[in-house]
């Protein structure tokens, strides 16, 4: 579900899905979220504060193919100008599955 009044990333459920290279992405979620997947997903979240504290970073999760292709799929239907890939099939799997 999306919110019709706010920006996605002041909300509490966002996930932002960040390509670092052709083999890599940063997902990143509000801790808060991912501690409680019940909390309701749509809070605007309240302005944050400066300080310092560590991130806990999960690393070395593999996805499957399909999942990498569904990834691809939701990110042609976000992406409002340009598509890229590495190799011109990912981009016809992106369109035509």
């Amino acid at each position: 579900m999306f919110s019709p009044c706010r920006a996605g990333i002041g909300l509490l459920g966002t996930v932002v899905l960040f390509p670092l290279s052709s083999q890599y992405l940063l997902i990143m979620r509000h801790p808060e979220y991912k501690k409680n997947t019940r909390t309701h997903s749509l809070r605007v979240l309240a302005e944050p504060t400066l300080e310092d504290r560590l991130v806990p970073v999960t690393t070395g999760r593999v996805w499957t193919r399909r999942t990498v292709a569904n990834h691809n799929k939701v990110m042609r239907v976000l992406s409002d100008r340009l598509l890229v890939a590495h190799r011109r099939q990912v981009l016809e799997e992106c369109i035509y599955g």
